[in-house]
């Protein structure tokens, strides 16, 4: 049995590829961050969070499949919404605060336009 790896067919399934490479990349990067953090209490918390971020882009980008898409896209879109609801709840949103809910936005937008036929 040959494995061949699912190339994106359409602009719309490049974006969705786009935001799932993305997605695997931020769960490594938070993967490395814990190396060099020093605070016990979030440390399982952030590593569940980096585990689930690289599992779930490593598997869209491997699989290729729009109900896989739909998942990485409907989990940004709950960070949007969680982002807004601690910015209300904090009364706070500095620069990196404002610029992560941006990311988090465009990250749900691309798979989800895809899956759902807008893009």
């Amino acid at each position: 049995m040959e494995f061949a790896f699912p190339w994106p067919g359409s602009q719309g399934e490049w974006l969705a590829f786009g935001a799932a490479v993305a997605t695997a990349v931020l769960g490594l990067w938070h993967f490395v961050a814990l190396l060099f953090t020093h605070f016990p209490n979030a440390l399982a918390v952030r590593a569940q969070a980096a585990g689930l971020q690289f599992g779930a882009g490593a598997v869209a980008v491997l699989m290729a499949q729009p109900l896989v898409y739909l998942a990485i896209g409907a989990g940004w879109a709950a960070a949007v919404l969680i982002k807004i609801v601690a910015m209300a709840r904090h009364g706070r949103a500095d620069g990196t605060t404002l610029l992560s809910l941006i990311l988090a936005l465009v990250l749900a937008v691309l798979p989800l336009g895809y899956v759902f036929g807008m893009l």
